[in-house]
């Protein structure tokens, strides 16, 4: 076997076995970190090549050969399911950024330009942790990088409280709402701040706080107002008749927060975080 190939393969089955290895550190770490470790190990792999090789193959070639493992395994997940890998996109962008990076440090001739790299590197990695990617997973899951929407609604929406009766939402100048269901794990551990907001803001008469039910299939009736009465919060509580007050919504993802106003029209759509700040700038 040719000495090239040889090597190909081996660097290739190398980096082949590195992006398995990172399904585990995903799973112990989360997306964020997981993304700026492997851009660490990609970058440290190529240089470390280079110099135990005693650079005697070209940087382009292990370059190649190093991108070559990762492409195996990521090119058919991104082609064949490529809506559900949207959430680890940034993840293998930074998978290769980390070669590319290595690759143009050993370019590099002088110590300055070594350093600014360096630099520019850590501000990238530090970047997709406290911001890049929540602000992706943000657009992922309700369409939008900060929350910050406007989606104009001249929809009437109704909703039940506990006694049955119809109740017409936004009737306040601002109402936010916070849409579950009974069996989502994640409603539930977002209620208590939910709580300690809606307590907050319960004396200002401009803005009426609602947890809004939308009903599964098992669910019996009146099961979400005992549920929520018997974890002692008491943000009120109504149910929705079927799921079209959540399509009205845009409610793709459970919790989801939205903000309207008197008008109905949806001017936020995110996460407990975002939402604070917006009615903090509000003036609420």
């Amino acid at each position: 076997m040719n000495k090239n190939v040889k090597v190909y393969l081996i660097l290739c089955g190398l980096s082949f076995l590195i992006e398995i290895m990172t399904a585990v550190v995903r799973k112990l770490f989360g997306f964020p970190i997981t993304a700026v470790i492997s851009f660490g190990i990609f970058f440290l792999l190529i240089v470390s090549v280079n110099y135990l090789t005693n650079k005697k193959y070209k940087i382009k070639f292990l370059l190649f050969s190093l991108l070559s493992g990762i492409l195996i395994i990521q090119l058919p997940i991104r082609l064949f399911t490529f809506s559900e890998s949207l959430i680890s996109l940034p993840e293998f962008i930074f998978h290769v950024l980390g070669l590319v990076s290595g690759y143009i440090f050993l370019n590099f001739k002088t110590i300055y330009f070594k350093l600014g790299l360096a630099f520019f590197s850590v501000i990238l990695n530090v970047f997709i942790i406290v911001y890049g990617y929540p602000l992706w997973l943000n657009k992922l899951n309700y369409g939008t990088f900060s929350g910050e929407v406007f989606i104009k609604n001249d929809q009437k929406i109704m909703a039940y409280d506990a006694d049955g009766k119809k109740i017409l939402i936004g009737e306040k100048p601002y109402t936010v709402l916070d849409f579950w269901f009974s069996s989502c794990k994640p409603c539930f551990d977002g209620f208590p701040e939910f709580q300690e907001v809606y307590l907050k803001y319960k004396p200002n008469k401009s803005i009426a706080f609602y947890a809004i039910n939308t009903p599964m299939p098992n669910d019996k009736i009146g099961d979400s107002f005992h549920l929520i009465k018997s974890l002692n919060y008491t943000f009120p509580v109504l149910q929705a008749k079927d799921g079209n007050i959540a399509k009205k919504m845009l409610v793709v993802k459970y919790p989801t927060l939205i903000l309207i106003d008197k008008e109905g029209n949806i001017i936020f759509k995110g996460e407990m975080q975002g939402l604070k700040k917006k009615l903090t700038n509000l003036g609420l």
